[in-house]
């Protein structure tokens, strides 16, 4: 069974682990706190820590009783600099968040959200402008048509859109995706909606001027298709969860904002083939309790929590399946804003193939700068620029 399965009392040890961990982790820690004067007669509770603990308080002639009985003086003085140092880590996190929390609030007092609709005179336009208006009580914001001027025949159809809509319009003037960028870019813009590619090559989901503002712009966009049915009001929004953090931190604000809107979540996860869980004992109660360890671990948000529905394929093939089985009016997905070959292929999969808009939002991770250039948004903007 172990180390000191010799020492096992049936009428004493009512639960047993053999994890190693437990053994090897726990087990000399307990030992060492149980010899300190003040230590008080408990039991860890942790269901793989309960008989590790009981073990090292009780079994004499483990593999406890010789090195780390005699290191515990070592041991000791160093339990009280590591919890200090714990402590200021606590705090400091939670004045930081707290910090993050006021400015963002204050921020919020001054300017007021706004989500911006790109667009080019194309009749994809109606769509974008449904859907921007769609997601104004998602976000608390109000929607603003933009519309760079290429030819006099585009902006003439643009004030159309935008007057059939009832939204403001803002006609720019410049080169079309650095003045783009100049206006999603600004702090007042919670949200960017633009339509995919609206040109004739079936084998690009995007046109080169939305294709550079998922790239390079750190703002949350909702991508259109040419095909997309939009309603009037946002119902059921579909996520897809793939038990990283990255994913998590990149989804929470989205959970929050939907979840104060009243909107329908369905969480979802693919197995890969070659990583499905075993559940073939008991699978009506063991993928319960998958799903709801598996939402405690990587759900954006607070309990309750939603239903996770399973599937078993590609990733890219089984979300795009999932959204039309739903009858999901967006999907959200979280992504590294990385279109270097072998990458985002769920989120390439869902743009060329989706026929609901697809929210994206780029994770929080810090990019790696030269000067005030980021680095991974210049470079897949200049790429994209390039783009025919």
């Amino acid at each position: 069974m172990g180390v000191n399965d010799s020492a096992y009392n049936p009428a004493e040890h009512h639960i047993i682990s053999n994890a190693s961990c437990t053994t090897n982790c726990l087990a000399p820690v307990a030992k060492v706190l149980k010899r300190l004067p003040w230590h008080r007669d408990r039991v860890h509770d942790h269901r793989a820590g309960s008989t590790a603990w009981r073990c090292a308080s009780r079994c004499p002639g483990s593999l406890l009783e010789g090195h780390w009985a005699s290191r515990r003086q070592d041991l000791v003085p160093l339990f009280r600099p590591m919890a200090a140092a714990i402590i200021q880590v606590v705090v400091m996190t939670m004045a930081a968040k707290h910090s993050v929390q006021g400015r963002r609030v204050k921020a919020d007092a001054t300017h007021p959200k706004v989500i911006v609709a790109a667009i080019d005179g194309s009749d994809l336009s109606s769509r974008v402008l449904a859907t921007a208006v769609a997601m104004e009580p998602v976000f608390g914001a109000s929607t603003e048509a933009v519309h760079v001027v290429e030819t006099d025949r585009g902006a003439a159809r643009a004030r159309q859109s935008a007057a059939e809509a009832g939204t403001a319009l803002r006609v720019l003037t410049g080169p079309v995706l650095k003045t783009l960028l100049a206006r999603v870019t600004l702090p007042d813009v919670a949200l960017i909606v633009a339509g995919a590619s609206t040109g004739s090559a079936a084998d690009r989901a995007l046109g080169r001027h939305a294709l550079a503002l998922i790239v390079a712009a750190r703002r949350p966009m909702i991508v259109v298709p040419a095909g997309a049915e939009v309603h009037s009001a946002l119902h059921r929004m579909l996520i897809p969860l793939d038990a990283s953090s990255m994913t998590a931190a990149a989804l929470h604000e989205a959970v929050e904002l939907a979840r104060a809107a009243d909107i329908d979540l369905i969480a979802l996860h693919v197995h890969a083939y070659h990583a499905l869980p075993m559940f073939n004992d008991q699978p009506q109660h063991e993928v319960p309790a998958w799903s709801a360890e598996f939402l405690r671990r990587y759900w954006p948000g607070p309990a309750p929590f939603p239903t996770l529905q399973h599937r078993v394929g590609v990733p890219a093939s089984e979300i795009v399946r999932a959204v039309e089985e739903t009858g999901a009016d967006l999907l959200v997905l979280a992504w590294s804003q990385n279109l270097s070959p072998g990458r985002a292929r769920v989120v390439e999969r869902a743009l060329h193939e989706s026929t609901t808009p697809v929210l994206l939002l780029p994770d929080r991770r810090p990019l790696a700068t030269i000067g005030d250039v980021e680095l991974r948004g210049h470079a897949h903007l200049e790429a994209a620029t390039a783009t025919a």
